[in-house]
């Protein structure tokens, strides 16, 4: 997706999230006109912004990786094998600690 429409959608979740019970109100009150069960309807009203929220998240975090990707530099062939390597390592640790 372009970047424009990324940061539109961002910017339209965002605006929706800032009240968020107003907009799960609305939802649940929407839903009551296709379903007769407001219990059920306010739990897929909560379900959706759940993940609306969940969708805000992932923009932001691409967002901010990119940003920080073209800032800084990259690092190094050997920092990120020492990295990759104490990473294993540690999943070794982690998966011998479990099975204990």
């Amino acid at each position: 997706m372009p970047d424009i429409f990324q940061t539109l959608l961002g910017l339209g979740i965002t605006a929706g999230l800032s009240d968020r019970e107003a907009f799960e109100k609305e939802v649940a009150l929407l839903l009551q006109d296709y379903q007769f069960d407001p219990p059920k309807a306010k739990k897929w009203a909560k379900g959706l912004m759940d993940y609306l929220e969940n969708v805000r998240d992932n923009i932001n975090m691409q967002t901010a990786i990119k940003g920080a990707i073209n800032k800084g530099p990259l690092p190094k062939q050997k920092q990120v094998e020492k990295l990759t390597a104490a990473i294993e390592e540690l999943t070794k640790e982690l998966q011998r600690q479990s099975g204990k």
